[in-house]
């Protein structure tokens, strides 16, 4: 509607295809609107992973809550790769926002597993990756740090 609104005008032709092509950008291709937002934006981009110990139980749980009481910020401690925290960001409304509080180190009870430190290494990257996959950078807001620090910023 709007790309034929505008060969309508009387514009010069190379500026009706530059207006042309500036919106099929931005509508089309994503363009600047879906820029990635920091930290996504630095990483390179992971499979998705659905690991996970979110089920049907807990999503139950979190429906009721976030749909009885209209909420539209949520902050969550422990995030782990995103699977509780993707389900709640799709619960909010459009501006609602998840912050998601974790160290991202892993559970210090797998050191002992072989090639834990590579896998480390590697839980802030596939939680971000998986936040793009499912389209939710916009309502997730990573905040990289330890549940005692988070408390203490927030307070």
């Amino acid at each position: 509607m709007l790309i034929l609104s505008l060969i309508k005008l009387n514009v010069k032709p190379l500026m009706k295809w530059g207006l042309l092509l500036s919106i099929f950008y931005i509508q089309v291709l994503g363009g600047v609107e879906n820029a990635l937002p920091y930290p996504y934006s630095k990483i390179t981009i992971l499979p998705f992973d659905s690991t996970s110990h979110f089920g049907p139980r807990q999503a139950a749980g979190l429906s009721f809550v976030i749909n009885k009481y209209n909420v539209k910020t949520v902050v969550e401690v422990g995030s782990f790769l995103g699977s509780s925290t993707r389900y709640i960001a799709k619960l909010l409304p459009e501006t609602g926002k998840v912050y998601a509080v974790d160290h991202w180190l892993g559970n210090l009870e797998w050191k002992n597993q072989p090639n834990f430190q590579n896998l480390q290494d590697t839980y802030f990257q596939k939680f971000l990756s998986n936040t793009i996959h499912e389209g939710l950078c916009q309502k997730i807001v990573p905040l990289r740090m330890t549940s005692t620090a988070a408390a203490s910023y927030v307070t």
